[in-house]
């Protein structure tokens, strides 16, 4: 992704803490990025989500009133939301495998720990917009294909027509 492109790029930070909003914020504007919204609570973030499409969005798991993985499960499962595929970065200070995993399974695209650099942001930003993975809806699970590679499995079918025992 070149400079002009990058440029013209419009995200969404939420972050419950104002200034570390505004060093997301900065950190973006830093790699090129000038259009972005910055919000500093799931309130905000869902209105403007609901206003205008974005390219990405940066959300702070503790964000609140809801969640940054809630936010992100509504904003997921809203057949409505215009930013329904939008990629979603969700960062943190500290998260245990469980909550991870519930991340992931609510939609969210990349991850980031804090404290972050403007170089890690720009990598995960960029990977994530220049190979955006399928966006999957499937009774419980609306986001971004959970599979990171593609394999090839060896062996039977075992999702096609069940084989008769001998």
């Amino acid at each position: 992704m070149d400079k002009s492109a990058i440029g013209k790029l419009r995200l969404l930070v939420a972050d419950p803490s104002g200034y570390m909003a505004g060093l997301t914020a900065s950190l973006l504007r830093g790699i090129g990025i000038k259009n972005i919204a910055e919000l500093t609570n799931s309130g905000a973030a869902r209105i403007a989500l609901a206003r205008q499409r974005y390219d990405a969005m940066v959300i702070d798991a503790a964000l609140t009133p809801l969640g940054g993985v809630a936010l992100t499960r509504a904003v997921r499962t809203d057949p409505d939301s215009p930013n329904r595929d939008t990629a979603i970065i969700l960062v943190f200070s500290e998260i245990s495998q469980a909550e991870l995993i519930r991340a992931r399974d609510a939609g969210v695209t990349e991850f980031i720990r804090k404290p972050m650099s403007a170089n890690l942001l720009d990598l995960r930003l960029r990977a994530t917009l220049a190979n955006p993975r399928d966006f999957v809806t499937v009774p419980n699970y609306a986001g971004p294909d959970r599979r990171r590679r593609a394999a090839s499995v060896k062996g039977p079918n075992r999702r096609g027509d069940p084989q008769p025992a001998s």
